[in-house]
């Protein structure tokens, strides 16, 4: 693709290939098309990683157009940033000394003789500038191919003005003559070493922790697959395996609309801000990893699950540091925090209208109970288990976690009653105690009837309400009774 028109066309079809804009603009400049390789220029400065050479052309630009002062701004920039390019320095002082500025351009090839002590051209023209201080002619100055802002080879010699050009050029840098010789050739990559860049390995680091943290997120989703069953052992006896469950789509959900949110935004203001380093694949990526990250985030302890809605905003931190490098920092940083706004109202929104608000307000007594919880179930068995002959009755009141939404939800108690011997028929009774305040009185409403094996199931229980269970077996008949269930309960004899 050398053809200049259709170069120019495809630049404006694909305005994010940056290699194809860089090959456009040194076209552009070689065909004296200079305020149109500016724009070029400019735009690969704001955008491209690869600067050092995009600079040189931009500041020898600026020298073709007469813009003497804005040519020196640019030259002063990339020395301050590559200190050591000899190329540069010479440059500035030839800029320098066309713009009438002879003290800048003696300060230029000083630093050239610092370089490279042996440079007999830095001697002599220091010499020149210090001894005739008026403004030399600038068709006496003996420009080089430095002033083009690009370090060529001894290639092809201009037969018009003697100049040394690159093969990659068609016509003569400093005369813009027709060089006659061989049919031009494509253009080659810079000869100058672009600036190191450390923005391929934060890339890489990015992509292989996003496999990292999907491929975690999943496996977490898998191992907690829910299931159903009324055993007794499928109840969650710990506040984390029962969130595992009460929460599992929740998370999905939160994890996919960190994903769309994530996705879409970046893209979107990325697109809106002019950030054209940004394509969608990168937006894509970055959603994954933030989406995966927000998801681990909610398997956190309890005692810390509070913090999850700050993983968005640090996971987008993350994505901003891999692109600082391709973008403007502080429209990076506007993207960033819209998108740390959004995503973690995301994180509290999507809980909040599947469970409730009093699961967000209740959280702390949630906390709370589970630091209990875990000292008891670090003395006691996770079961209460019962063993008395037949018959007999038992009152059973559940306590309270504390939290509401914890109470409402996490009720559920597996009963099993197993006789002994194994074939005795049984006659289990679970009733609710029910008080009238009104009229002062106490009755007991049926909850629960069982006179056949299996002797198991699953109750919902009204934490602080009184439950009367009662047996009834043949004479000799021993019964072990065992309640497993998130709520602790408290036994005790019927009166």
């Amino acid at each position: 693709m050398n053809d200049l028109h259709e170069l120019t066309e495809y630049v404006l079809e694909h305005p994010d290939d940056f290699d194809h804009r860089w090959r456009l603009a040194k076209k552009l400049y070689m065909a004296w098309e200079y305020a149109e390789a500016l724009k070029h220029l400019l735009i690969l400065k704001k955008e491209w990683t690869r600067k050092l050479n995009v600079l040189r052309y931009l500041a020898a630009t600026y020298y073709r157009l007469g813009r003497y002062e804005e040519a020196i701004t640019e030259l002063q920039d990339i020395v301050k940033q590559w200190p050591g390019e000899t190329a540069v320095w010479e440059q500035l002082a030839r800029v320098a000394e066309v713009a009438g500025k002879v003290e800048l351009a003696v300060n230029a090839w000083e630093e050239i003789h610092k370089l490279d002590p042996s440079s007999s051209i830095a001697g002599r023209s220091i010499q020149r500038l210090m001894g005739v201080r008026e403004n030399t002619p600038r068709g006496k100055l003996n420009l080089t191919d430095s002033d083009s802002g690009i370090n060529l080879s001894v290639a092809r010699v201009c037969e018009n003005c003697g100049a040394q050009n690159s093969e990659e050029f068609d016509r003569c840098w400093q005369c813009h003559a027709l060089l006659a010789s061989a049919p031009p050739s494509p253009l080659v990559p810079p000869l100058l070493p672009e600036a190191s860049s450390q923005a391929w390995f934060r890339r890489l680091a990015g992509g292989l922790l996003t496999v990292c943290v999907v491929t975690a997120s999943v496996f977490l989703a898998l191992s907690y697959l829910p299931f159903e069953s009324t055993a007794p052992q499928a109840l969650a006896i710990t506040v984390y395996d029962f969130l595992a469950a009460a929460l599992y789509m929740s998370r999905l959900y939160v994890a996919l609309g960190v994903f769309l949110a994530s996705t879409l935004v970046f893209w979107g203001l990325c697109r809106f801000l002019d950030i054209k380093a940004m394509g969608f694949s990168d937006a894509l990526v970055s959603g994954l990893f933030t989406a995966g990250v927000s998801y681990l985030a909610t398997w956190l302890p309890v005692a810390y699950l509070a913090l999850a809605p700050a993983a968005p905003p640090l996971s987008s931190f993350l994505v901003v540091i891999v692109f600082m490098a391709r973008g403007n920092l502080l429209r990076l940083l506007g993207v960033w925090l819209v998108q740390g706004v959004l995503l973690t109202t995301i994180m509290v929104a999507v809980p909040a209208s599947l469970h409730g608000w009093d699961f967000v307000t209740n959280w702390p007594e949630v906390v709370r109970f589970e630091t209990r919880l875990s000292r008891l179930r670090a003395s006691e068995s996770a079961s209460t288990v019962l063993e008395r002959p037949a018959p007999f009755a038992y009152s059973l009141i559940w306590v309270s976690t504390g939290s509401p939404w914890l109470d409402r939800t996490a009720s559920a108690n597996a009963i099993e009653i197993v006789p002994t011997p194994p074939d005795r028929y049984l006659k289990v009774d679970l009733r609710l105690e029910m008080v009238d305040e009104d009229e002062h009185t106490t009755k007991w409403e049926p909850v629960r009837n069982l006179d056949t094996p299996p002797y198991r199931f699953i109750q919902p229980v009204t934490p602080g309400a009184r439950y009367a269970l009662r047996i009834d077996a043949p004479e000799g008949t021993t019964c072990t009774t065992t309640i497993t269930g998130l709520l602790p309960v408290r036994p005790g004899p019927l009166e």
